[in-house]
């Protein structure tokens, strides 16, 4: 008889886990305790330990075993999996391939000089650094880091949506991935661990080229949360399925994000009971190259010491091919708690290639705490080489009855 493949092993105790979590936050946030742990060779990492208001904890110490516990006082159940690592041999019964289990590293820097044309000027800067390492076929260690830093606190316009997706204070190092993913068959896949919104969500082809904040994560979303989303971001697990022409998506995030290493706010924190929790969900239809994306998402906590309550989203956009070197997109989304700071968005615009240049012209309309906004963004970027893209883009922005002006020329190289 063959012997079970990793992934028929880790998703009943993924489902175990979920389930005594759920019971644990919703029903009796003070009886149980939960603890998630890996062991490769020597080493045992402890990535999840929930313990009421205790948050997370990242310890090593020596053992064999690979395995995940959940315990109660006494041990409600355990579940060991075992040959995860087998002296490098294929997980599970797979069979040889050819696929690569080498390291892969990555590096990009993005910097942007910005201009309001009245005198005013500043500097952004952007590190990160990224790193996959096979541990097997179907598992990989990944780790991604940000920098950033900036030449001034000085706001060039007055906008309230933030007119550069680089903006954030000066941080040295932080996290925003750190864990493990699965590969479960060719259509699954799973991910736990550190992570941001903005890494697996409105990363379409149309979005990632525009270099305001909300072609990120729209304001109905990144405005009314303080979620994982750059430059901070939570522990979460991510599942996807990807098929021909459909792919799903959905995660569930520790319900505030963080980018320190150590305090209160240190982004291993895992505390529902005061943090609340968030999940997403998204679902992306293909045909031939147009893309449709119909998402939602759930806040379940305490905003501003206020009761726990849910909170739902909704965002659906499009991206329609018309010929062969234009997109259209269009955006809408909406949040359906009245006291939110943010409940209307809606956004036009689109895409065209040209030779080695990409131009991009995209309005959106949103009201965040009361104060109507109008962002227009024109933009081109120009890949020079496999390494260096230069990218000069014009905001013109009209918030709350004053209309400003902004400049920008952004140079990323990726290594």
């Amino acid at each position: 008889m063959a012997t079970p493949s990793t992934p028929s092993l880790l998703l009943p105790a993924c489902f175990s886990f979920f389930f005594v979590f759920l019971f644990d936050v919703w029903f009796s946030p003070k009886v149980f305790s939960v603890e998630v742990v890996i062991l490769i060779g020597e080493w045992r990492i402890t990535i999840i330990e929930y313990c009421g208001k205790d948050g997370m904890c990242l310890t090593l110490q020596p053992k064999r075993s690979i395995f995940f516990m959940v315990r109660k006082k006494i041990v409600l159940s355990v579940m060991t999996v075992v040959a995860l690592w087998g002296g490098g041999m294929p997980l599970g019964a797979q069979t040889q391939d050819s696929v690569c289990l080498k390291p892969v590293c990555g590096l990009e820097y993005a910097g942007e000089l910005q201009t309001n044309f009245r005198g005013g000027h500043g500097f952004v800067n952007l590190l990160g650094l990224n790193a996959e390492i096979p541990l097997g076929r179907s598992l990989t260690l990944s780790v991604s880091t940000v920098s950033s830093a900036k030449s001034s606190e000085e706001r060039l316009a007055d906008d309230v949506q933030v007119f550069s997706n680089l903006e954030a204070d000066n941080l040295p190092l932080a996290l925003c991935v750190a864990g493990m993913g699965w590969r479960i068959g060719e259509r699954h896949s799973l991910f736990a661990g550190i992570l941001g919104l903005n890494v697996d969500y409105f990363t379409s082809d149309v979005t990632s080229l525009f270099t305001h904040s909300s072609n990120g994560i729209f304001p109905t979303v990144a405005s009314n949360y303080d979620i994982a989303n750059y430059p901070v971001a939570s522990v979460g697990v991510h599942y996807m399925y990807e098929t021909d022409p459909l792919t799903l998506q959905a995660s569930l995030y520790n319900g505030r994000g963080y980018n320190r290493f150590s305090g209160r706010e240190n982004v291993f924190r895992f505390c529902p009971e005061s943090d609340g929790v968030f999940a997403v969900a998204q679902a992306e239809y293909k045909y031939h190259d147009s893309h449709y994306f119909l998402g939602t998402s759930f806040h379940y906590g305490r905003l501003d010491g206020g009761a726990r309550q849910v909170r739902p989203s909704f965002w659906t956009y499009a991206e329609q091919r018309v010929a062969s070197d234009l997109s259209l997109m269009v955006a809408y989304s909406h949040d359906f708690q009245p006291s939110s700071l943010c409940r209307n968005f809606v956004g036009l615009g689109g895409k065209m290639d040209v030779g080695k240049a990409e131009v991009g012209l995209f309005s959106d309309y949103t009201r965040i705490e009361g104060v109507d906004e109008w962002a227009t963004e024109l933009t081109c970027r120009y890949r020079c080489s496999g390494m260096l893209s230069l990218q000069p883009t014009f905001f013109l922005i009209h918030t709350g009855g004053k209309c400003a002006s902004v400049g920008t020329f952004r140079f990323i190289v990726s290594l």
